[in-house]
């Protein structure tokens, strides 16, 4: 028990790295307090927190599938592997952590809230069940009881450790390839091998996959709305028929299953260029467009500015020629014979002729 104690500065008191409490140095007080009641008590407290257990003089960690002896128990617990195996622990054994308060369903693929509502919601779902479902039997794992037995591998699995057995253990992963070369299935058209036969890739959604969970990836939501996305940013749509692809932007048609060859293809690259070059030509023609009629508002205001009717009032003033068509029409001998004609002498016959009338008018009413 002495390596559970820690020197300090004084000479004479140690430290329990168990209880976390000062004790004299020497082998009566270590011993007293190593074999007492509150010693024990937090020592198998910590033992059964980190999932170890006691074997004669050996102890055996269930969560790291290790057996070590006594005097390693305090540095296995502060491993770092530990610890994390640990952590892992005490979220569901289908969840992973994210960052912030996200967990990441390893099975659906989805994200959600690391509340407990939230995550019993979601495993309890119709959703994930099935995708649980066609996890086990695409990995040929069966439930017996309460137990979970895989057939590619003959052995039995905890029921915490089914997902990391299907993603993570190389001797099941190995074995299911062996299974695929025996009945050789083609790979799904989503789908592209990699330099490591246990790793795919998706094309759509540009990710590494585990080869054991080709099908829940490709029917998982994400993977879906992206297909969607990609089929709705490279227009194309699905004839009414439902046979075949037709992309509106190379005005062709696309036979099922082809449609990525089609968008990753050089021709409907080079069409895509070509659409973005009329767009932009056509938004630098209508900014100039815009432009120009600024422009010409502005020459309207200028053709109406003060400073023009100034120079209009300038073009009109007396000049030379002015004067010379007032010489032209000043007073001569033609108009002296007109003034004649319309003297006011005729004038006064003639008002006197209306006087006449207008009296006559006058009686003929009376």
């Amino acid at each position: 028990m002495n390596h559970h104690y820690e020197n300090t500065a004084d000479e004479c008191i140690v430290i329990c790295n168990i209880c976390n409490v000062k004790v004299p140095n020497t082998i009566n007080n270590r011993d007293e307090h190593s074999y007492g009641v509150r010693h024990e008590t937090e020592y198998d407290n910590l033992l059964l927190i980190n999932k170890m257990k006691m074997i004669n003089d050996t102890l055996y960690c269930h969560v790291c599938n290790l057996t070590m002896y006594n005097t390693d128990d305090l540095n296995h617990i502060n491993d770092v592997n530990h610890r994390y195996e640990i952590e892992k622990l005490k979220i569901h054994p289908h969840m992973e952590k994210k960052n912030g308060n996200k967990l990441e369903c390893r099975v659906c693929e989805v994200v959600i809230s690391s509340k407990d509502h939230c995550v019993s919601e979601h495993v309890e779902g119709n959703n994930h069940t099935i995708n649980y479902s066609n996890l086990l039997e695409d990995n040929m794992i069966k439930n017996i009881g309460k137990r979970v037995f895989c057939e590619l591998c003959r052995r039995f699995v905890k029921a915490v450790k089914v997902i990391d057995h299907v993603l993570m253990d190389e001797d099941h992963i190995d074995r299911y390839i062996c299974s695929l070369k025996q009945n050789p299935e083609p790979l799904h058209y989503h789908m592209c091998y990699s330099s490591d036969p246990k790793i795919v890739i998706c094309k759509v959604c540009d990710k590494s996959i585990t080869c054991t969970v080709i099908n829940n990836h490709i029917s998982s939501m994400i993977h879906l709305q992206k297909f969607k996305t990609t089929l709705a940013f490279n227009k194309m749509r699905k004839t009414r028929s439902k046979k075949k692809y037709y992309c509106d932007i190379c005005h062709v048609y696309v036979p099922n299953k082809n449609e990525l060859e089609h968008i990753n293809g050089k021709n409907h690259a080079e069409s895509i260029k070509v659409m973005i070059m009329k767009r932009m030509v056509n938004d630098l023609s209508e900014n100039n467009i815009y432009s120009s009629d600024d422009e010409y508002d502005e020459e309207d205001g200028t053709e109406y500015s003060w400073d023009d009717d100034e120079e209009d009032s300038t073009e009109y003033t007396r000049d030379d020629d002015d004067e010379e068509d007032d010489t032209e029409y000043t007073r001569d001998d033609d108009d002296e014979e007109d003034d004649t004609e319309y003297s006011w002498d005729d004038d006064e016959e003639d008002d006197t002729e209306y006087r006449d009338d207008y009296r006559y008018d006058n009686n003929y009413n009376y």
